[in-house]
This record gives C-alpha cells, sequence and structure tokens, in this order.
C-alpha cells in the first residue's frame, strides 16, 4: 500500500515528473518503487508482486574472480633483477595517467612504502606487484611482459580492455 507516510518526503515534484517523463519514454506506466501522484491513497501495484522466486540449483558453478593483472615468467625475472637493485624497495606499482595522444599511458614506479588505501596487491612467483586504485578497472585481465631487443628493452602490456593505441604506442585508450 502506498501512502504518503512512507514515501520519502524529499521526494519534490520536479524530480517526480522527470521520473515520469522518463518512464513516459521507456513506455513504463511506473517503476516498482514508484508509486504515481495519482495513486497515492490507493493500492500501488508494483512489479515486485509479479517476482517469484526459486530454489533450483545453478547449472553451472560460479565463476571465480578474474586476475587482475598477470606476468609473464620474462616479466618476474626482469622485475626480481630491478627489485635487487633497489634494497629499500617491497615490489613494483603499476598505474595509468593521462598523457600521450591516446588519452592513458602506464606508469611503473617502485614501491617503497608498502600498499597503498585502495591499493590491490598481487603476487607471484615471489613479486609483488601493486596496482594504483585509479588504474584497477583499466588493467583487469591484463598480462604483463618483457621484451628485451637489442635497441631497447621495455615491459609490454597486453589489456584486453584497450580499445585502440596511438601510432607510437605509448598511449591506449579504454
Amino acid at each position: 500500500m502506498c501512502t504518503p507516510d512512507n514515501l520519502d518526503a524529499s521526494l519534490s515534484d520536479l524530480m517526480l515528473s522527470r521520473l515520469s517523463r522518463f518512464l513516459q519514454s521507456r513506455r513504463l506506466d511506473t517503476a516498482p518503487w514508484v508509486c504515481p501522484r495519482s495513486y497515492r491513497s490507493s493500492t500501488c501495484h508494483t512489479i515486485s508482486n509479479s517476482v517469484k522466486t526459486t530454489n533450483r540449483p545453478r547449472k553451472s558453478p560460479l565463476v571465480g574472480r578474474q586476475a587482475p593483472l598477470t606476468l609473464t615468467p620474462a616479466a618476474v625475472v626482469r622485475i626480481k633483477e630491478l627489485l635487487r637493485q633497489r634494497p629499500d624497495a617491497v615490489g613494483l606499482r603499476v598505474g595509468v595517467k593521462t598523457r600521450g595522444c591516446s588519452g592513458l599511458s602506464y606508469t611503473l614506479e617502485f614501491c617503497t612504502d608498502g600498499q597503498r588505501e585502495g591499493d590491490e596487491a598481487v603476487e607471484q612467483d615471489g613479486v609483488k606487484v601493486f596496482i594504483d586504485r585509479r588504474a584497477q578497472l583499466s588493467l583487469l585481465g591484463t598480462e604483463m611482459d618483457f621484451h628485451e631487443g637489442v635497441l631497447a628493452s621495455e615491459f609490454l602490456f597486453n589489456n584486453p580492455n584497450v580499445k585502440g593505441t596511438c601510432g607510437c604506442g605509448e598511449s591506449f585508450h579504454l
């Protein structure tokens, strides 16, 4: 039963009219949590009245969490070498910054202060990598590799979330 007593007192007429226009544009009469002004004194029938729950067993098992970041063996070896040169560092911090011609760029820095609030810690083969909280969604499912060539050596990121990169390959966009 919808009555003025159980409606949120802070819901203004302006918000109701905007919601009404939104629902009409979606061809809905009412949302399950909203009682139109004309029905406030009578019974509101909501979507929740037609929803039934069942206790059927799941057909497939729950899928586990996707690893936020995985390291290739070459990346693990190189990170261990770098950390040996910096005894004060406890790991490597990976993040993204807004820069470059395509929008975002990866950042790597030595982590001397440990895990910061909101960071995600990944430990693989004795190497700790901390993912900055602002980069966690951008890096989800990324594989970090290390490539050493004659002219250059660099960490490479195989990121499934990337929609495109710039011509030089230094930045990307999601």
